[in-house]
C-alpha cells in the first residue's frame, strides 16, 4: 500500500512515540530527524520550564533552550546510547544557566515571572533587600486567591505559592494552597546576591532538586533569612485564558490603565503609524484602540491592537483583536480574543461567553 507522504511521517512519529530514550539516542546517532523530532516533543517544555525558573526571561530561555537542542542535533555522533538524554539536557541547561549568571557583573539579581502586569519600581525592593541584610527577599501581595487559579486544572495550574509571615520574615512557604480569604501571596518576585544564588542552585541541582521554592528556599527557611516585601500598588496576575481577558479589560477602566501605566515609564518596540480612522457610519463605545487601525463598524467594550480593521456593518463586542486581525463585513463577533493576522470572514457569526472567551490562534482565518 502506498501512503501519502504525511500518512507515512504520521505513522514513525507514533511508533516513536513509544520508543525508550536508549533507542532514540540510538537513532538519533544514526543521523534519524524523526529520532530528533521525538526527543525535542518529548523534553522542550519540561527544559524550557526548567531554564525559566533561574533566568526568568522567557526570550532568553527560550535562546537557550534552543542552542541546547542544535548542540544536541550537531553532536549526534558523540552521544552514549547507555547514557540518559533527558539527564544530558539538564545538565546542558544547568551549565547555560550558570555561564549566564556568572557572566553578569551586578552583585544581586532580581528575578521575575512573566505571568504577572505591574509597574514595579525595583530600586525600591533593592533598596529594601540590602537594608535588611537578608539572603533572599521575596515580593508578595495582601489579597484573595483568584477564582482562575483556584479553579485550574492541575495541568494548567502551575505552582503559586503563599506565605506565613513574622513581621518580615518567612516562616513557611505553602505550595498550590486552596484557603479563600486574604493571604499573603507570592508575586515570584525575588532579590539574591548573584554569587549566593549561584552556589544554591549548584547544590539544589547536584542533590536532584529542580525547583527554587520547593528545593532551595523551602528546606531552608531556618538557615537562610527569607524576608518578605509587601508591593501594594496594581498587580494583574494572568493564569489563564478567562485571566487573561479578564485583567485585560479591566484596563478600559481608567483607574486601572493609570496605576498600571501612570507611574513609571514602559518602555516597548516602536512602531509607527497612522492615527486611527472612523468612517462614516461606525461606532465606538468603551475601547482602546491603538494606532494604524481602520473601524467601519461597531466596536463595544473592545481592545484592538495596532493595525486591526473592522470592515463595514460587523459587530463587535467584549473582544481582545491582536495585531493586524481583520474582522471583515457583516461579522458578529462576541467574547472572542484573536491573535495576530487573524482574518475572520465576510458575515460568520463568533460568540464565547464571559466564562470562556473563544480564542483564535495566530494566522488562522475563520
Amino acid at each position: 500500500m502506498t501512503y501519502p507522504i504525511f500518512a507515512v511521517m504520521k505513522i514513525k512519529w507514533n511508533k516513536m512515540r513509544m520508543w525508550s530514550d536508549g533507542a532514540l539516542t540510538k537513532a538519533l546517532k544514526a543521523g534519524d530527524m524523526g529520532a530528533y523530532e521525538e526527543l525535542f516533543y518529548r523534553y522542550y517544555a519540561l527544559i524550557f520550564r526548567f531554564v525559566l525558573r533561574f533566568i526568568r526571561n522567557e526570550a532568553l530561555a527560550e535562546d537557550v533552550v534552543q542552542n541546547i537542542f542544535m548542540r544536541l542535533w550537531l553532536n549526534r555522533e558523540n552521544l552514549d546510547e547507555n547514557k540518559s538524554v533527558k539527564n544530558f539536557l539538564y545538565v546542558s541547561a544547568r551549565n547555560e544557566s550558570f555561564d549566564i549568571l556568572k557572566s553578569q557583573k551586578e552583585k544581586y539579581v532580581v528575578m521575575s515571572d512573566t505571568n504577572i502586569a505591574f509597574n514595579f519600581n525595583f530600586k525600591a525592593l533593592l533598596d529594601a533587600h540590602i537594608a535588611s541584610e537578608a539572603d533572599v527577599t521575596i515580593a508578595y501581595t495582601k489579597e484573595e486567591l483568584p477564582e482562575s487559579i483556584l479553579t485550574a486544572d492541575d495541568l494548567n495550574k502551575g505552582n503559586y505559592y503563599t506565605l506565613d509571615l513574622d513581621g518580615d520574615r518567612v516562616n513557611k512557604i505553602h505550595i498550590n494552597p486552596q484557603e479563600t480569604g486574604v493571604q499573603n501571596f507570592s508575586m515570584n518576585v525575588y532579590v539574591f546576591e548573584r554569587e549566593h544564588l549561584v552556589k544554591l542552585v549548584n547544590e539544589a541541582f547536584m542533590a536532584g532538586g529542580l525547583y527554587l521554592e520547593r528545593d532551595i528556599l523551602m528546606p531552608q527557611l531556618n538557615e537562610l533569612k527569607v524576608n518578605a516585601y509587601e508591593y501594594t500598588e496594581y498587580a494583574a496576575r494572568i493564569g489563564s485564558l478567562k485571566g487573561y481577558f479578564d485583567e485585560s479589560m479591566k484596563l478600559l477602566e481608567d483607574k486601572n490603565l493609570e496605576q498600571l501605566f501612570g507611574k513609571n515609564s514602559i518602555y516597548t518596540k516602536i512602531r509607527d503609524d497612522n492615527p486611527t480612522r472612523y468612517i462614516n457610519g461606525s461606532s465606538a463605545r468603551n475601547v482602546m484602540v491603538a494606532d494604524g487601525c481602520v473601524v467601519e463598524g461597531e466596536i463595544e467594550n473592545c481592545i484592538l491592537f495596532r493595525g486591526v480593521k473592522v470592515g463595514k456593518g460587523a459587530k463587535v463586542k467584549n473582544a481582545i483583536l491582536m495585531q493586524d486581525t481583520v474582522i471583515e463585513a457583516g461579522v458578529n463577533a462576541e467574547y472572542i480574543i484573536t491573535d495576530k493576522k487573524v482574518k475572520i470572514s465576510e458575515g460568520k457569526e463568533i460568540k464565547g461567553a464571559d466564562t470562556k472567551p473563544f480564542f483564535i490562534r495566530k494566522k488562522e482565518v475563520v
